[in-house]
């Protein structure tokens, strides 16, 4: 649904109330016909005979009924609401209730046979025996039925004798009904429906009770009502909100052209302007274009917009041709003849009151209210997935673009990637189960209706998003990348941290506090050693820091170079024994490959630099390698950009402030201080299993200051890309309004 571009609805039950009642009668006066309105006088204007013959016809031919209930006598229907608006209007203006009717006919067995609403013929009908005489009763469309009668019934006191009064009708009487029907019924908004019978001469008697149903000829008009079903109060609004958000809402009913529109006009669907721009058709005259005709009528600059006397393959057709079209088609419908262009339509709305089980099977949604305004609600809910969509694919990509690139690039600088496994672990959750947190769980816009239809060949990921994706990838590497040259040229240059190790070294911080000279203590050369039995073995493990270590076997001396600080740890030849071990801090054991070493928690460092040493077991102080400052800090000034940039991920158009909507989604928030407090638990208790160390402060607020950046950075971006586009936009209205000016 969010991305519909048209709604195919129906008129009755969706558009309106389907609480219909009879308003308005056109009756025989005299030697014509007048409009009159119902007020439950009408039987003694009518007379006794038209109101029993009406009774026969409301009564005997529908199968619809209601009964009272306790509570204030309200009417409970169950059936056709038109039919149900017939029954109430017997009971209320021609004096007798339908159930006493039927029961009278039931326990004589007068009614002969029953014909269910045909849309093809657009009438039903019922077959009874009156005083030896079989009379056809129907009830259907005025514009059929009209061109079916010879004759109408004349209403007045002298029918009281018990016989109706007729008179033939001719093109001049039909043409008088018709006009009254357009302009006091159809006009007004009124559903239009016509009432006769045919009585059948003993000759005819045969032929009308072996047949189906009776051919509609030779019949005579009893009465034209008025059914006023009002629009619902909150569709005028819900449909000019489909339309703001580019959705086309097409009306098909079956009701009349001249009700079709005036329905149409009430609701929103059409206006007086638009009788160029928007079509009207009737089912015949629809049934008559050619594929072509109806394609440009649904795409070209005169659009349909009303089908009326619609029948359910004209809605199947209709729906069709939508969706050659390339159009994303939403419909409704409420009975089994609708299964079918339910079932066609991309989004198919079953009514959840009128809609029979066959509809709501065939539908993809069932409208519990029956209310077009849901519809409108349920555009707004698919806009609002198909929007968090594509927020998370922009936060997520952006993620993984710099995380790769982060990865790569530290890997072919440092020769070791700056982002470990766990932290890529904890990346993913962040980007994932936490992103999809944030990013969809935004409650709908109105604002989502302003925009266009995305339809049907959209792009999952637009122009936007891509520059997105770019710009926060360039921008978050760049500052990533920085940060790697800074430590990197910091760590070359011998600056220590505050606990004695060096950014990115992962080797062994000596349990003695390490003083120059001493063995297991960083070095220039082998003269430097306080020891003159030590070596200083360059760039042991991943970094280019040496360090003076004892050759295993070796005896420290005494004398040592002569600008070196004095060592002040013990001496450790006692501690030379056979385990291979050497004092931590004092000498390093020669090994031969990782895991090599006798104490399971020293390392290898087999870098091949001193052919004549070999490598190095390094003595991990307390059993644990301490992690890198230059790492920390690199990974929790990403860990950081990611936070903010849920921020900006948040919003898919160029949107200034970034915090739009925020007040109304407490999950973000909360899943936003859940990811904070678990990075600052990671950041200061992590250490070797999350390969982190504490920061300092002023180490902190580097890495929030700069994640922080990324906030301004879009905004200022989008920004420049609104006024870029007002630009483009007023020099499109001005060459727009020179054309005009030339052409004139």
């Amino acid at each position: 649904m969010g991305s519909a571009t048209d709604i195919c609805t129906d008129k009755t039950g969706t558009l309106t109330l389907n609480q219909m009642t009879v308003v308005k009668a056109i009756v025989g006066k005299g030697k014509s016909v007048e409009a009159i309105d119902v007020d439950g006088s009408e039987s003694k204007e009518l007379g006794e005979a038209t109101c029993e013959a009406l009774r026969q016809n409301i009564s005997l031919n529908s199968t619809a009924s209601f009964e009272r209930d306790d509570e204030g006598g309200r009417a409970v229907l169950s059936g056709s609401k038109t039919e149900c608006a017939l029954l109430l209007y017997q009971e209320a203006s021609l004096g007798a209730h339908f159930g006493k009717v039927r029961d009278e006919w039931r326990a004589s067995n007068g009614v002969r046979a029953s014909y269910p609403f045909s849309s093809t013929r657009k009438s039903s009908g019922a077959l009874i025996e009156l005083d030896g005489t079989l009379r056809y009763l129907v009830k259907g469309a005025p514009e059929v039925l009209l061109e079916a009668c010879e004759r109408f019934v004349v209403a007045g006191d002298g029918n009281k004798a018990g016989t109706l009064r007729t008179r033939p009708l001719d093109d001049d009487m039909r043409a008088r009904i018709r006009q009254l029907s357009d302009n006091e019924l159809a006009s007004a908004g009124l559903r239009t429906l016509a009432l006769a019978y045919r009585d059948f001469e003993a000759d005819e008697r045969g032929d009308a009770a072996d047949s189906d149903e009776p051919a509609l000829a030779g019949l005579t008009l009893q009465l034209l009502v008025g059914i006023k079903d009002p629009v619902r109060p909150e569709v005028p609004a819900a449909v000019g909100q489909c339309q703001r958000a580019g959705v086309t809402v097409r009306m098909v009913t079956g009701d009349n052209v001249v009700t079709a529109r005036a329905i149409a006009i009430e609701c929103g669907i059409l206006s007086d302007a638009d009788n160029e721009q928007r079509r009207v058709l009737d089912g015949p005259a629809f049934r008559a274009l050619s594929d072509d005709e109806l394609d440009a009528l649904l795409d070209g600059p005169t659009q349909l917009a009303v089908v009326a006397r619609c029948t359910p393959l004209d809605k199947q057709r209709l729906v069709r041709r939508l969706r050659l079209a390339r159009h994303v088609v939403a419909s409704t419908g409420d009975g089994v003849n609708d299964a079918p262009q339910l079932r066609l339509a991309d989004v198919g709305f079953a009514m959840g009151i009128a809609g029979t089980e066959v509809a709501k099977e065939a539908s993809d949604i069932v409208l519990l209210d029956d209310n077009f305004a849901s519809i409108v609600v349920a555009i707004l809910w698919g806009r609002n997935v198909f929007a968090s969509v594509r927020k998370f694919l922009q936060f997520q990509l952006t993620v993984n673009l710099v995380a790769l690139i982060t990865a790569f690039v530290s890997s072919l600088y440092l020769g070791f990637s700056a982002l470990s496994a766990v932290q890529l672990l904890w990346l993913n959750l962040i980007m994932d189960s936490c992103g999809a947190i944030c990013l969809a769980t935004d409650p709908p816009s109105p604002e989502l209706l302003d925009d266009k239809p995305a339809g049907r060949n959209t792009a999952l990921i637009t122009t936007r998003m891509w520059r997105f994706i770019t710009g926060h990838t360039l921008f978050q590497c760049g500052i990533l990348i920085w940060l790697l040259v800074a430590i990197k040229t910091a760590s070359d240059a011998g600056v220590p941290d505050r606990n004695g190790t060096y950014f990115f070294v992962g080797a062994t911080v000596p349990p003695e506090p390490c003083h120059a000279g001493g063995l297991g203590c960083v070095c220039a050369a082998d003269s430097l050693c306080d020891d003159a039995a030590a070596v200083c073995s360059p760039q042991i493990g991943t970094n280019d820091v040496a360090w003076c270590v004892l050759p295993l076997g070796a005896v420290p001396t005494t004398s040592g170079a002569a600008n070196a600080t004095p060592s002040t740890a013990p001496a450790a030849a006692a501690d030379n024994d056979a385990d291979g071990l050497m004092p931590p801090g004092h000498a390093m054991p020669v090994c031969s490959a990782v895991g090599s070493c006798v104490n399971e928690f020293d390392v290898c460092h087999d870098e091949g630099y001193l052919a004549e040493a070999g490598a190095f077991c390094l003595s991990r102080a307390g059993g644990k390698v301490l992690p890198s400052r230059g790492q920390t800090i690199v990974f929790n000034t990403f860990v950081w950009m990611q936070v903010f940039n849920e921020f900006n991920a948040r919003l898919l158009g160029d949107t200034i402030l970034p915090t739009a909507g925020l007040s109304k989604n407490n999950l973000f928030w909360g899943t936003i201080i859940v990811i904070a407090i678990v990075q600052a638990i990671m950041t200061v208790f992590g250490g070797a299993f999350t390969s982190t160390t504490d920061l300092s402060g002023i180490e902190w607020l580097g890495c929030l200051l700069l994640a922080v950046c990324v906030v301004p950075f879009w905004r200022t971006a989008a920004a420049r890309a609104n006024a870029e586009r007002a630009r483009r936009g007023r020099r499109t209205r001005q060459t727009a309004r020179v054309d005009r000016v030339q052409r004139t």
